[in-house]
């Protein structure tokens, strides 16, 4: 919140610059009653736009300046009055984010609570697996020492038998 905060106040800083250092609008007209660029963001290219599309005369114009009323200084109330209600609609526009971020993170927290809750069954369905292959593996180990026991044995015994059956030959002749 304190980062918010922080933002929230060198936004409406930068809002108050930028209303106090605008001249008056020429035409005594209210600023940006018509201009979708002034009231989307307010920056300073949407103000000079804005300030050209309303102000005085271009060089080629025809009409007169006498037809124009003569234009009246926007007054320090008059600012004041437009900085308090920007402000007000940035501080709006900033709980209104702040609420959205908060609805998005408590769904975030629903979906990691779902997820959780369905790897659950998987959590023990990998546990039972593991014990399995954990009583293979040992059988495994056990078999493995038992065929090279037996292997040797077998071994042995058919040395053994080719040894009685060469013996045999040198008897039978």
């Amino acid at each position: 919140m304190a980062d918010t905060s922080l933002s929230l106040d060198s936004d409406v800083a930068a809002l108050k610059a930028s209303i106090l250092a605008r001249p008056p609008n020429p035409d005594g007209k209210k600023r940006g009653s018509g201009s979708s660029e002034t009231k989307a963001n307010g920056s300073e290219s949407a103000i000079k736009r804005d300030d050209q599309n309303h102000g005085g005369n271009a060089a080629g114009s025809t009409s007169g300046t006498a037809d124009q009323p003569a234009p009246t200084p926007r007054t320090e109330g008059a600012l004041e009055d437009d900085f308090k209600r920007k402000e007000r609609m940035l501080r709006e526009k900033m709980r209104s984010e702040f609420g959205k971020i908060q609805n998005k993170q408590l769904q975030l927290e629903e979906v990691r609570r779902e997820l959780e809750r369905l790897e659950e069954p998987m959590r023990r369905d990998v546990s039972h697996i593991r014990q399995r292959l954990e009583a293979l593996d040992r059988d495994l180990t056990y078999s493995v020492k038992e065929c090279a026991r037996k292997k040797l044995e077998y071994e042995a015994a058919a040395e053994d038998m080719e040894k009685k059956k060469a013996e045999k030959g040198m008897l039978a002749e």
